[in-house]
């Protein structure tokens, strides 16, 4: 009898609590309550509001919450796992920031998507379930801090490549003096072996964009290169932008003809000599989106 009047005394505790809960969704729209306990400026059924809450999740867990209250909880779409939620609500975001701006690196003041920059801080920093971080492992997700530096030239450079297509940028263009140097810093730590300052992530980082290590006349040089292979077996220079064999040369054969008043008078004598075509057809809209690679 003492047990069963205990008991009693523990669901009508429940039920007290349990029309808080409806009482919160009335006033707050939402039966996620936050753990309140430690601000004496929220009631105090608020407060031990949040603590409950955490309690019932908690039993759950450990499969030791009555069939009755978990289905009056799930009437009232309570969330057993908000942890979970968040992440997927959260981690759809990140893969809409991917897709839009074509790396994983969200800003500080990012506002477009609201709480992700927050989120990215505290995903690095707390316990996650091994299965979240293969995901976001998949997607190329960064899990050390980078300097915030660091990161607003990565994004510019991300820009420059989305306007341009390309990575390769001159130092004799004023309007990305800052950004050339910066590209040119990353090529001499990686070829000096400076793994202290360029760091593998950072290296992936660069790699997810096509970034060329190597220097700019070394590039014009293996283009070079590769347009005499392809003279070689086809007998002209003039490669399709689609061609799958040599991918990537139409497009710098089209920057040498846009191009051609910037070029050096050696590298127009060494395209001549392979009898290479300068007519360019200005209509093509494409002839407006490929800039200098010089």
């Amino acid at each position: 009898m003492a047990n069963y009047l205990l008991q009693l005394k523990y669901d009508l505790l429940w039920e007290e609590r349990f029309n808080e809960l409806l009482k919160y969704r009335d006033l707050y729209g939402t039966v996620d309550v936050p753990n309140r306990y430690k601000f004496p400026e929220y009631p105090l059924w608020e407060r031990r509001l949040g603590c409950w809450v955490n309690t019932q999740r908690m039993y759950h867990r450990k499969g030791i919450l009555a069939d009755w209250r978990y289905n009056k909880l799930v009437s009232v779409d309570f969330d057993f796992e908000p942890l979970d939620t968040k992440f997927e609500a959260h981690f759809s975001d990140f893969l809409k920031f991917k897709e839009k701006y074509g790396h994983v690196l969200v800003p500080r003041n990012c506002l477009e998507y609201e709480g992700l920059a927050t989120w990215v801080s505290r995903v690095r920093c707390r316990p996650l379930k091994e299965e979240f971080k293969k995901r976001l492992n998949k997607e190329g997700f960064v899990w050390n801090s980078i300097s915030e530096n660091w990161q607003n030239m990565f994004r510019e450079l991300v820009e420059f490549k989305r306007i341009h297509g390309h990575c390769t940028i001159s130092k004799r263009r004023k309007e990305y003096i800052k950004l050339a140097s910066w590209v040119y810093r990353m090529r001499d730590l990686k070829r000096t072996g400076n793994f202290v300052l360029l760091q593998d992530y950072k290296i992936k980082l660069l790699d997810s964009i096509g970034f060329n290590w190597e220097a700019p006349k070394k590039i014009w040089d293996k283009n070079f290169n590769n347009l005499m292979e392809f003279y070689t077996k086809y007998g002209h220079c003039n490669v399709t932008l689609n061609d799958k064999e040599f991918w990537g040369l139409g497009t710098w054969v089209y920057a040498m003809r846009k191009n051609k008043s910037k070029l050096s008078k050696e590298k127009i004598e060494r395209l001549d000599s392979i009898g290479f075509d300068w007519k360019i057809d200005k209509s093509d809209k494409y002839y407006h989106s490929v800039a200098r690679i010089i």
